[in-house]
């Protein structure tokens, strides 16, 4: 994500889904082709690579790459 282009919508970075077997779980499926680094609310890290997927949780902060989000529910 880009903090230049900040109305560029030309594509998708990312998707809503839902959890394949549990379908009450959340997530953010990483359509941007570079890596994010997750950062838990209980300081775990974790990367999602292009293709996966994280779980949306109250708190949980995610960085782009060049820009940085939370997840607030």
């Amino acid at each position: 994500i880009d903090p230049q282009k900040t109305y560029d919508f030309s594509k998708p970075v990312a998707q809503v889904t839902q959890h394949p077997k549990n379908p009450k779980i959340w997530g953010l499926r990483n359509l941007s082709g570079e890596k994010w680094v997750v950062t838990a609310k209980d300081n775990s890290i974790k990367d999602v690579e292009s293709g996966q997927s994280v779980t949306m949780a109250k708190g949980t902060a995610i960085n782009f790459g060049r820009t940085r989000g939370e997840i607030r529910l």
